[in-house]
C-alpha cells in the first residue's frame, strides 16, 4: 500500500532519476510555477523534470504554488499554459496551498476556490490539495468544499535526517474531519546518496486509488467554457493610495460614518476590504460599510481613498 515519493523544484537543480528510481521512489510531484508581482514565474526545472520522469516510467505529479493576493484566473491560466506545454501529468493537477497573503481565511479560500473552479472547467480532474493541517483549519478557514477534494498533507514528526525511509512505520495522526489525506509529505530531509537533500512522501491509501489517480490528468470529452471578457465585481473594496488629513498612503477605520470623528485604525494602501453595505450621510458624502480581519466598520468611499475593487476570483 505504500509507496514512496518525492517533490522537487528548481531548488533540486538537475537530479538523478536513474538513483530516484534505485532508491524505490515511485511518484514524483514537481513544481511547475507560480505567481510573483514581477509577473508569472514558470519553475526552470519543470520541463526537465517532467521529460525525465516520462522517459523512465515514473508517475508524475505538477504543483502551482498559491498566491491569494493575485486572480484567480490569472493563476489558474499561467498553471494550464505550463501543464499543457509538456506531455500530461499523470496525476491530477495539484495547487500547494501555504501562504495567506496577509488576507483573511474566508477571502483566501474564496479565490482559492476559484482557482480550483477555473481549472475544472478547463477540462482537468478535481485537483489535489497540498497544506498543512492546521493551517488548512486556522488560515483557509477549513471550508466545505474542501471534503470534496483529495489532499497532500504535510507533518514531519522528526526532525532529523531519515537515511532509510522504509525504516519510517509511524503513522501520522491528528488528522482533522473532513480531510481525506492520500499522501504525507513525511520529513524534508530525506538523505540518499548521491541525491540532494529531497522532501519525503508516503502513499497513504489504496494501489487500485493510485493506479486511477495516475491515469492522466484530464477528463474526456470536456465542455470548453469561455473565458471572461471582464472582470466581475467581487464585492470587495481596496484602499487607493491617499493624501488626506490622516497622512499619505492611509486610511482610517471607523466606528461612525464621520469624516473626523470615530477612527480607531489606520489601513494600507492596496488592502482589500470586504464591503457590507454602502451608507450615504450628510449631503452627497458616501461611506463604505466593510469589514477587516473580524472587525466591522465605515471608511471613506471618496475615488481618493477607496474604489471597488474589480476580480476575476469570484
Amino acid at each position: 500500500m505504500r509507496k514512496l515519493g518525492t517533490d522537487i523544484s528548481h531548488w533540486q537543480g538537475n537530479v538523478s532519476f536513474e538513483k530516484m528510481k534505485d532508491y524505490k521512489i515511485e511518484f514524483v510531484i514537481a513544481k511547475a510555477g507560480e505567481m510573483t508581482d514581477s509577473g508569472p514565474y514558470t519553475d526552470d526545472k519543470y520541463e526537465r523534470n517532467r521529460k525525465e520522469c516520462k522517459r523512465l516510467g515514473i508517475p508524475f505529479g505538477a504543483y502551482y504554488f498559491f498566491h491569494p493576493k493575485y486572480g484567480a484566473s490569472a493563476q489558474g491560466r499561467h498553471f494550464l499554459e505550463i501543464v499543457n506545454s509538456q506531455d500530461e501529468p499523470d496525476f491530477p493537477l495539484v495547487v500547494d496551498v501555504e501562504v495567506t497573503d496577509g488576507k483573511t481565511a474566508e477571502f483566501a479560500s474564496s479565490v482559492l476556490y476559484a482557482f480550483i473552479l477555473y481549472i475544472e472547467q478547463r477540462g482537468w480532474k478535481k485537483p489535489i490539495i497540498y497544506t498543512r493541517n492546521g493551517f488548512w483549519v486556522n488560515q483557509y478557514g477549513h471550508p466545505n468544499w474542501g471534503e470534496d477534494h483529495l489532499f497532500w498533507i504535510a507533518q514531519y514528526p522528526l526532525t532529523y535526517d531519515i537515511t532509510d525511509p522504509f525504516k519510517f512505520t509511524t503513522t501520522p495522526s491528528g488528522l482533522s474531519t473532513g480531510i481525506n489525506r492520500i499522501i504525507w509529505q513525511f520529513t524534508e530531509k530525506m538523505t540518499l546518496s548521491g541525491l540532494p537533500k529531497l522532501d519525503g512522501d508516503w502513499w497513504m491509501t489504496t494501489n487500485e486509488l493510485f493506479k486511477e489517480l495516475t491515469s492522466g490528468a484530464k477528463v474526456e470529452n470536456p465542455e470548453e467554457p469561455e473565458e471572461p471578457e471582464e472582470p466581475q465585481d467581487s464585492g470587495y473594496v481596496q484602499v487607493q493610495h491617499c493624501n488626506g488629513i490622516f497622512g499619505k498612503g492611509w486610511l482610517f477605520f471607523r466606528n461612525r460614518p464621520e469624516l473626523y470623528d470615530g477612527a480607531t485604525m489606520a489601513i494600507g494602501t492596496g488592502v482589500i476590504l470586504k464591503l457590507l453595505s454602502t451608507e450615504k450621510v450628510i449631503g452627497d458624502i458616501e461611506y463604505w460599510y466593510v469589514e477587516s480581519d473580524g472587525r466591522e466598520g465605515y471608511v471613506s468611499a471618496g475615488e481618493a481613498y477607496t474604489k471597488p475593487y474589480k476580480s476575476s476570483i469570484l
